[in-house]
């Protein structure tokens, strides 16, 4: 077996087992596949908690990716391999108030996934940036379990909460930067995930013209052999 120019054998015997050996030329060339796809007209971010690695980071922070974080902990070594606050956008799930300082203090931009979360983040941060998550009403997944979006699930706000979204916005002059969704995770099927991108797009220009980004989620899977 082979990686790159030198056996696996080779490697265990330089370096020890167990080993996890990545191809710097093939992480290179995905992520300037996935830029190229969309002619620059998109920003890609990597989601952190696929893999921590900070070599891996540093590659993908070079080759034009941003960053999705979940945790204080994710950020951190973000920042520890070279990504600026700028390049960094905070999604976890149920964010405290712990959570919501921690990345106000370094300048990183917050995506609240609730009514009470929104109202909490501008008592905290009054006119400040802050990001929405919505909930489409479809979802897509290789099973049940990692389908995140839908009227079953408890992620994002649905869009008929546009006017308490507004309200709330108003009250605490806070400045809605972006929107995002979820719908799901490794699903092969490109019509749910074009489906929730229409529906997300149609919302935006009703209720929120001027916003600075959509970000439509990743989640579609990779055919690891044909069929």
């Amino acid at each position: 077996m082979f990686i790159n120019l030198e056996t696996a054998q080779e490697l265990l015997g330089r370096y020890g087992s167990p080993l996890y050996v990545y191809s710097e030329k093939i992480l290179r060339e995905r992520c300037r596949d996935l830029l190229k796809a969309f002619c620059g007209r998109i920003k890609p971010s990597y989601s952190v908690k696929a893999n921590t690695n900070p070599s891996l980071l540093k590659i993908i922070r070079e080759e034009g990716l941003a960053a999705d974080a979940m945790s204080p902990g994710e950020i951190f070594v973000l920042q520890r391999s070279g990504f600026g606050a700028e390049e960094i956008f905070y999604i976890g799930n149920n964010v405290s108030r712990e959570e919501m300082s921690y990345c106000m203090e370094r300048g990183i931009l917050v995506s609240v996934d609730s009514i009470s979360q929104l109202e909490q983040f501008g008592m905290i941060s009054p006119g400040s940036r802050v990001a929405v998550r919505f909930n489409p009403g479809m979802g897509a997944g290789h099973c049940d379990k990692v389908i995140t979006a839908g009227h079953k699930t408890k992620f994002g706000v649905q869009p008929e909460f546009c006017p308490e979204v507004k309200k709330i916005l108003e009250k605490y002059s806070l400045k809605l930067t972006g929107i995002n969704q979820h719908i799901g995770s490794l699903f092969l099927e490109p019509d749910p995930y074009v489906d929730a991108a229409a529906s997300l797009l149609d919302m935006a220009a009703e209720n929120f013209p001027g916003l600075g980004f959509i970000d439509f989620g990743g989640g579609f899977g990779v055919p690891y052999r044909p069929g």
